[in-house]
């Protein structure tokens, strides 16, 4: 019990410096990159575009393969699938 409450702790820690190196709000070095046009009206939903470039949505759901298929379906050979995550909602990997 102890390790993961010491783990948290570090995970807390590690978000926070990441938060006040990010440049939201001005603040900070790390550059805002946008993936997705549009991206507020797909919030927790799968997109696919055409390329990393192309920031234009062709498909977009919650089932990440439904999204895939339908991309293929409109003749894209290779989609490229993104998350949207959810307002205020941080994701580690």
């Amino acid at each position: 019990m102890m390790k993961i409450v010491i783990m948290m702790m570090i995970i807390k820690k590690l978000f926070d410096i990441l938060i006040s190196r990010s440049k939201i709000n001005g603040v900070g070095d790390m550059p805002v990159v946008t993936l997705v046009k549009n991206a507020k009206q797909y919030r927790g939903q799968y997109v696919t575009t055409k390329s990393f470039q192309d920031k234009e949505v062709i498909t977009h759901g919650k089932d990440p393969v439904k999204v895939i298929e339908e991309a293929k379906k409109k003749g894209i050979k290779e989609p490229v699938i993104i998350y949207v995550p959810e307002k205020e909602v941080a994701h580690l990997y």
